[in-house]
């Protein structure tokens, strides 16, 4: 399975998740839309004093999804997917809503204050 941040003009749009079936040589995934201002960081507050060589990533520095993500984010996505794991057809079948699957969603509704502090529960972090 891959996970990918996605973005466009240095921000984000979004995350794919695909799975890749060998006996079909297909992927197939899901697209979780986000709205970028939700991640945003403020930059009155996160404004750092960068010293030496230092690239500004924008991506990485003016929001917060790479750190949610790689702290809980990558896990409460893999989470609320259902993947069908037949051998013969490897597909993720789409994310787990409240009526049902769908194949795109917005991450804000996946990854949120309550699915960040169920998992970190879970995982007996807290």
């Amino acid at each position: 399975m891959t996970m990918s941040l996605l973005g466009v003009k240095n921000r984000p749009i979004g995350v794919k998740v695909t799975i890749y079936n060998p006996n079909e040589l297909c992927d197939s995934g899901i697209f979780l839309h986000l709205n970028y201002k939700t991640w945003e960081k403020d930059k009155t507050i996160y404004k750092k004093k960068k010293e030496g060589k230092y690239t500004h990533l924008p991506m990485i520095d003016d929001y917060h999804l790479d750190f949610i993500l790689k702290k809980c984010g990558w896990d409460i996505i893999q989470n609320a997917l259902l993947i069908d794991t037949n051998p013969r057809k490897m597909e993720v079948v789409g994310v787990r809503m409240v009526k049902g699957l769908s194949m795109t969603d917005h991450l804000e509704n996946v990854v949120n204050p309550e699915s960040i502090v169920k998992i970190f529960k879970d995982q007996d972090k807290f």
